[in-house]
């Protein structure tokens, strides 16, 4: 019986160590990942433009639409964009393939 006892402890015992480890190893790994909200998470990202942007037009990102706006050349419909910048509520996008002024090409 004692025996029995002790080798369920001692089991019990791994597994608590081995799950410890490999948690510690996940945070670990989750810890070293940048993690952007708001306007810095829409920064770089590729977009389709819904409507034509010169200079002003719509896109629809992540589940919303924004109000966008160019300081490049025009933007067609279906034409894809980066977004370089935001304001309050407005999305500063340019051509996909162009050099950016603000250098933000991920």
């Amino acid at each position: 019986m004692k025996h029995t006892t002790v080798a369920i402890i001692a089991l019990l015992l791994v597994a608590y160590i081995a799950r410890y480890i490999c948690s510690y190893r996940i945070y670990k790994r989750l810890e070293k990942r940048k993690l952007f909200t708001g306007a810095e998470g829409l920064l770089g990202q590729i977009v389709e433009a819904k409507t034509d942007i010169d200079p002003k037009g719509k896109v629809f990102v992540e589940g919303s639409w924004w109000n966008a706006i160019t300081e490049g050349e025009p933007i067609a419909k279906g034409e894809r964009a980066r977004i370089i910048k935001v304001q309050k509520l407005t999305l500063v996008v340019e051509k996909e393939g162009t050099q950016s002024v603000s250098g933000i090409h991920p």
